[in-house]
């Protein structure tokens, strides 16, 4: 399970204006926020969460970050 998943983008106002419409009618909204070279963390309440960053580096081989969390259970 995803824990979050970090993109960077050129136009930061703009993508996270596309998201949080997009990503509306699943209860998503944003959790916190920073300058834009940090970003903004979207997510429906208490689920794994997308973030957006500013960037001008030009990210080769598709490349992300991801972050995977991991829950225990009883056995």
């Amino acid at each position: 399970m995803f824990d979050h998943v970090k993109f960077g983008f050129s136009d930061y106002a703009a993508s996270k204006a596309f998201f949080l419409k997009a990503l509306e009618p699943l209860g998503v909204a944003v959790v916190s926020e920073g300058p834009p070279t940090y970003g903004v963390e979207l997510s429906p309440q208490g689920k794994a969460s997308l973030c957006l960053y500013q960037t001008e580096e030009i990210l080769r081989n598709n490349s992300a970050e991801y972050s995977l969390g991991v829950s225990t259970r009883p056995r």
